[in-house]
């Protein structure tokens, strides 16, 4: 119905109105139609930016994840390192002392 509508108001404006006046409401209508296409490519090209945006969001908080999970496994490495440090320092400390006494008693 809205179509027949809008043939029949197109009809009478076209026989209604000069040539000059109906070329012009003809480029209106065709620029809208240009105008409507530019943006639905704009809309597509901003959709498509936030898609990237949000996975680059996510990628971003996985790294961090990834990262704050190397710190820990890095600090209990560090702690480990020192206590086996502590440990071989003993061990070479007492390892002296016996070798200080087997001298002792030679």
């Amino acid at each position: 119905r809205h179509i027949q509508d809008e043939r029949q108001l197109q009809a009478d404006a076209q026989s209604s109105a000069t040539p000059e006046l109906w070329e012009v409401a003809q480029q209106l209508k065709e620029q809208i139609v240009e105008e409507r296409e530019r943006r639905k490519g704009h809309a597509a090209a901003v959709d498509a930016l936030d898609k990237a945006l949000r996975l680059q969001r996510l990628e971003l908080a996985e790294e961090r994840q990834l990262e704050a999970l190397a710190k820990e496994h890095r600090s209990v490495s560090g702690m480990r390192s020192h206590s086996q440090d502590r440990c071989f320092a003993q061990l070479q400390e007492g390892h002296h002392a016996l070798l200080s006494r087997k001298a002792s008693h030679e």
